[in-house]
C-alpha cells in the first residue's frame, strides 16, 4: 500500500474525533469530572481508533488490527492483565495502571464504526491534509502520545514504589469536603498517615486541594503482604464535594517475583476485599 493511502487510516474524521475526545478526557475531563462517563468515554474513543492506528502502522492487516483490538481489549480489562502490571511496574520506570471493569466490555461494538473505516478508507479520508507534513506528523504524535499518556501511571507526590504494587485505580466521588472525609478514614482501624497536602492552581479561576494518603494493612496470616493502600483526597475550591482515589497496593519490597506473579491476582482480591470493608461501606453515604 502506498504511504499516501495508508494515511487514509488517520487522517478522517473518525479518527481524529476519537483522537481529540481521548485526549480532552485523559488530560483534563478526568481531571474535573472524574467518574464512570469519562472512563467510559476513554474506552469507547480508544477502542474506535486502535485499529485505524494498527492499520496505518501494518497496511493489509485489517482483520488483525479489528481481532487484536478485542482481544487486547478483554485482556487489559479483565483480572488477566494483573500479574503482567504488576512484574511490569516492579521493574519498569515507565508504569501503567487500568481500571478492571468487566462494564467496559460494553463499548466494544463502537468496533464497528472502525470496520466501516478500514472497509473504504478512501471515502472518509481528509485527501487534501495528505500534502500537508505537519498535520501529518502533529496527528502521528499525538496518537502515539495519547496511548501512552491512557494507561501511564501519573507520577507526583505519591509515594510510589517503595515496595511491590498491586493496581487497584478505583474512584469515588462522595459528599463531603476532603477535612469531613479524611476524619472518617482516620476512624479506622488501620492506622492512616497523611503523607502530603498541598492547594495548586487548576485552572485560571480555581485551586485544587491534594491530599495523599497510607492507610495500612497488617495481615494476620501472611506476613508477606504486609502493605498499605495508596489513596488521593481531592477536592476544588469552593466544592462541597470531594474525590476519593485509591490508586494501588504497595507490598512487602521483600517479596519475590515468583511469589509476586504467582499471587497476585489473590492479593489484588484480598487488597480490593480491604477497600470495601474499611472505606467505601463506611465513607460512601448510605
Amino acid at each position: 500500500m502506498h504511504l499516501n493511502t495508508r494515511w487514509n487510516y488517520l487522517l478522517n474524521p473518525v479518527f481524529m474525533t476519537g483522537l481529540f475526545v481521548l485526549l480532552c478526557n485523559d488530560l483534563f475531563l478526568k481531571e474535573a469530572w472524574g467518574n464512570a462517563l469519562t472512563g467510559k468515554l476513554s474506552d469507547v474513543a480508544g477502542v474506535c481508533i486502535l485499529p485505524l492506528f494498527i492499520a496505518f502502522l501494518l497496511p493489509g492487516r485489517k482483520r488483525t488490527a479489528l481481532g487484536f483490538t478485542a482481544l487486547f481489549f478483554i485482556f487489559w480489562k479483565t483480572e488477566l492483565s494483573t500479574p503482567f502490571l504488576n512484574v511490569w511496574n516492579a521493574h519498569i520506570p515507565f508504569g501503567l495502571n487500568r481500571v478492571a471493569d468487566l462494564t467496559d466490555l460494553l463499548v466494544l461494538p463502537v468496533l464497528l464504526l472502525s470496520a466501516s473505516v478500514l472497509d473504504k478508507p478512501e471515502r472518509f479520508s481528509f485527501t487534501y491534509m495528505h500534502k500537508l507534513p505537519a498535520v501529518r506528523l502533529g496527528v502521528l504524535f499525538l496518537a502515539v502520545f495519547a496511548f501512552g499518556a491512557t494507561s501511564h501511571v501519573k507520577g507526583g507526590l505519591l509515594p510510589y514504589g517503595q515496595g511491590r504494587s498491586i493496581s487497584i485505580g478505583k474512584q469515588y466521588t462522595v459528599p463531603y469536603s476532603i477535612d469531613s472525609s479524611l476524619a472518617i478514614l482516620k476512624r479506622f482501624p488501620a492506622p492512616v498517615e497523611v503523607c502530603s497536602d498541598h492547594t495548586y492552581a487548576a485552572g485560571e479561576r480555581r485551586a485544587e486541594r491534594s491530599v495523599w494518603l497510607s492507610i495500612y494493612e497488617i495481615s494476620k496470616e501472611n506476613k508477606d503482604t504486609v502493605g498499605y493502600l495508596n489513596v488521593l483526597l481531592s477536592q476544588e475550591e469552593r466544592r462541597k464535594k470531594s474525590r476519593v482515589y485509591i490508586r494501588s497496593a504497595e507490598l512487602n519490597p521483600q517479596m519475590s517475583d515468583s511469589v509476586l506473579f504467582g499471587h497476585s491476582i489473590r492479593i489484588e482480591k484480598k487488597y480490593r476485599k480491604f477497600v470495601k470493608e474499611l472505606m467505601i461501606e463506611d465513607i460512601l453515604p448510605k
